[in-house]
């Protein structure tokens, strides 16, 4: 739903899961807010279809990023290289493969992709702080 400044409802929306339109009230109105709605996530205006979701651009038609995902555990990751490196590579195999246009590893249900960069980077920390803490007390 869109309201205008005295909160009246401007427009209505549907999608599908992966961002698609499926029904909007009014087709006039222009939301930059639409979809995944989040800070600095927006429609790009061009009537291309395409959103802009901070490192990338997203296609709501094909459900796919249109460009790869720039954490890509290789070497030429924009992250650089640490210590974990190798447990993540082997994470990453094991769990999305090597599709680095998917949103929301397909599926967008369960997980969400708030800004076009890999979405489970909180869940990775967790894990380590969990190996971390795990491997000073056996070692203890």
């Amino acid at each position: 739903m869109a309201t205008d400044s005295n909160g009246s409802l401007v427009t209505r929306y549907e999608y599908d899961a992966f961002g698609k339109i499926r029904w909007q009230s009014q087709t006039d109105t222009r939301n930059k807010n639409t979809f995944v709605g989040g800070h600095g996530i927006v429609d790009d205006s061009d009537d291309d279809g395409l959103i802009y979701m901070r490192a990338r651009y997203y296609d709501s038609e094909i459900g796919r990023f249109i460009s790869r995902d720039p954490y890509t555990w290789g070497p030429d990751d924009e992250r650089g290289q640490n210590k974990y490196n190798e447990m993540y590579i082997r994470w990453d195999k094991l769990v999305i493969g090597h599709n680095l246009y998917k949103y929301s590893v397909n599926n967008p249900i369960r997980f969400i992709d708030k800004d076009g960069k890999l979405f489970w980077i909180p869940i990775i920390i967790g894990i380590e702080i969990v190996v971390i803490i795990w491997a000073e007390v056996g070692m203890s």
